[in-house]
C-alpha cells in the first residue's frame, strides 16, 4: 500500500472488496490499483506525507507525473541505505520528520530532505 491522507494506491491483485476496506480503515477518499515500474508491490516503492514524496529512481518521468496527479503532491527519487532503490526499506516519514536507515548516507539525507521539504537548499 502506498498512500498518503488523500489516496492510497494498491497492489494489482487485491479484490475490489479488499481494496474497499483499505480504504475504509485508512479514511482515505479515493484508492486505484496498480504498478509502477512494472512492480505490484507500489508500497516499496515510496514513501510519502500529504506534501510529497520519495521514489525510486527507476519510475520513469511519466510515472512520477502519474504519481503526483494521483496523490496531489510533488514528488522526487532517491536511494536509502546507501544506495537501494525500494525507499521504502529505509525510510519512514510523516508531515512533521522523517528516520532513515543507519546505512542511510549524508548525500541521501540531504535529498530526502530536501524532496520531503524538510530541508530548503
Amino acid at each position: 500500500i502506498l498512500a498518503n491522507n488523500k489516496f492510497a494506491l494498491l497492489h494489482p491483485e487485491l479484490s475490489d472488496s479488499e481494496a474497499e476496506l483499505i480504504r475504509s480503515e485508512l479514511g482515505v477518499p479515493s484508492v486505484r490499483k496498480g504498478a509502477l515500474a512494472k512492480i505490484p508491490t507500489v508500497g516499496s516503492l515510496g514513501v510519502l506525507n500529504d506534501f510529497s514524496g520519495v521514489f525510486h529512481p527507476d519510475l520513469s518521468s511519466a510515472e512520477l507525473k502519474y504519481v503526483e496527479s494521483l496523490f496531489g503532491v510533488r514528488v522526487g527519487t532517491a536511494t536509502v541505505n546507501f544506495g537501494v532503490g525500494f525507499v521504502k526499506v529505509g525510510l519512514v516519514a510523516n508531515n512533521n520528520g522523517a528516520v532513515v536507515g543507519e546505512l542511510t548516507t549524508g548525500p541521501e539525507i540531504m535529498r530526502i530532505m530536501e524532496i520531503l521539504n524538510f530541508y530548503k537548499a
